[in-house]
């Protein structure tokens, strides 16, 4: 398991969204691709989080992916390998090379 404090966590995070606001606010080319960037709803992207990652892959969650109904999906680093077992939708993001 992460063994970083959440303080240092939360100051890393914040020192990264920082670095890409000064960037942004600074640079006219990066404000215009940012700008330009369709929006998305912030649920969408943990919609694979709120469904367990770890849980077994069920007929709706597996829709989802292979219809890429998200342009992306927020994952994890924080797991033990022993958590990845096969039929989990995370063995199914990792591990189905039909999508591809």
């Amino acid at each position: 398991m992460d063994e970083t404090p959440a303080l240092v966590r939360f100051f890393c995070h914040q020192n990264i969204k920082g670095v890409f606001e000064t960037i942004y606010l600074s640079d006219k080319k990066v404000w215009e691709i940012w700008e330009s960037t369709p929006k998305t709803n912030a649920d969408i992207p943990h919609k694979l989080q709120f469904a367990g990652l770890f849980n077994p892959l069920n007929d709706e969650i597996k829709s989802e992916i292979d219809h890429k109904s998200s342009p992306l999906y927020k994952l994890t680093w924080k797991f033990e390998e022993q958590d990845l077992k096969a039929g989990t939708i995370m063995d199914y993001l990792l591990n189905n090379d039909e999508r591809a």
